[in-house]
């Protein structure tokens, strides 16, 4: 375990290469580099605003300003990528029985948390949370597989466009934070540290 990889609350297990969860917290947000961009840009701003007396501060403030919409674009780009293409891995008991796997979590993840938890024809356990939904999928090789399905249009077809990055990345980190949720909670409940 010393050479595996620490996230939030988590590690990467380098015979399965999943994550374990240490905590009920969210997965390691890859993308939080765009959050505090955007701060230092917002705050950056208007700081040069205010000091555009001086030639320097209004350089500072073009670059900032141009910067903006430039990483905005950018921003929108990776974050519905990896919005859309999300997916984890995670580690479980290898050749667990998918119906014992079913009736394991679905009495812990609704009693604990009100999550409805309903199986699939093709074994795959959908999962309601947050008005999310989210799909279990066991494999035979120590592995349990989280995504997500959109049941709702994420902003509509005219929308303010700062909302909407806002809005996608909040969706991110919300589904993120959910992921560890059910993730360490299943975990949990088979003995995985």
């Amino acid at each position: 375990m010393e050479d595996n990889k620490f996230y939030n609350g988590s590690y990467i297990d380098d015979e399965t290469n999943s994550i374990v969860m240490k905590a009920p917290l969210p997965v390691n947000n890859e993308l939080k580099y765009i959050g505090d961009t955007f701060k230092f840009l917002c705050i950056g701003i208007p700081i040069s605003f205010l000091f555009r007396s001086y030639k320097i501060a209004d350089v500072i403030f073009c670059i900032l300003v141009i910067t903006l919409f430039v990483f905005y674009i950018y921003s929108d780009f990776k974050v519905k990528k990896e919005i859309n293409n999300l997916s984890i891995r995670f580690k479980i008991i290898p050749n667990l029985d998918k119906k014992e796997f079913y009736y394991n979590i679905q009495h812990i993840l609704s009693t604990k948390h009100r999550m409805l938890i309903t199986p699939n024809e093709n074994g795959v356990i959908c999962v309601k949370y947050n008005g999310i939904n989210y799909k279990i999928n066991l494999g035979n090789n120590g592995i349990f597989i989280i995504s997500w399905e959109d049941s709702s249009a994420v902003a509509s077809l005219i929308g303010d466009l700062i909302g909407l990055l806002s809005r996608r990345y909040n969706k991110y980190k919300k589904l993120l934070h959910s992921m560890g949720i059910i993730a360490f909670e299943i975990q949990n409940a088979y003995g995985i540290r």
